[in-house]
């Protein structure tokens, strides 16, 4: 089954995508930002009657890595869920349904959150030398590049996959 996301700005301070499946509308993802510098997230996904609903709210650091979120809701089958994550001073805290733990870091790294998605950018890859991120609790991820075209303005689009390094 596919779907597809069409991006709309449904006011100057927040950004809305619309899950289409069939024709029909199925869910949305709005984000905003506010003035103390954290982003939220509503995501909404409605499956003949299941899907997710929740909130997610986090701040990033300048390189794009969360550094803090709490966020919480119902996953598919409607059972609640929440993630908590917080990073300071070198120490990365998390909790959710499944887990709490704790580690310490010798660099920045990115929470992998366990049922609730937030924070889905890519600059915190372009921000390291090598396009790869240390995850949390465990593993890595590289960012690399599939296929690129020249535009006819100068620009270049490229396509990416997020992969485990060689």
């Amino acid at each position: 089954m596919a779907f597809s996301f069409a991006e709309v700005n449904a006011q100057s301070d927040t950004t809305e995508w619309t899950c289409v499946m069939g024709g029909n509308k199925a869910g949305f993802l709005k984000k905003w930002r506010t003035s103390d510098g954290f982003y939220h997230e509503w995501f909404q996904y409605n499956d003949r009657g299941r899907g997710d609903s929740t909130v997610a709210n986090y701040k990033e650091n300048e390189k794009g890595f969360i550094v803090e979120l709490e966020a919480n809701g119902k996953d598919y089958f409607k059972k609640p869920v929440f993630e908590k994550y917080k990073n300071a001073g070198g120490m990365a805290t998390w909790e959710n349904n499944a887990e709490k733990g704790e580690m310490k870091l010798a660099s920045n790294a990115s929470y992998v959150p366990l049922k609730i998605n937030a924070g889905s950018s890519f600059k915190n890859f372009f921000a390291t030398g090598d396009s790869s991120i240390n995850l949390i609790p465990s593993g890595k991820q590289k960012l690399t590049i599939l296929t690129s075209v020249k535009l006819d303005d100068g620009g270049t689009l490229s396509s990416f996959a997020c992969r485990a390094p060689d």
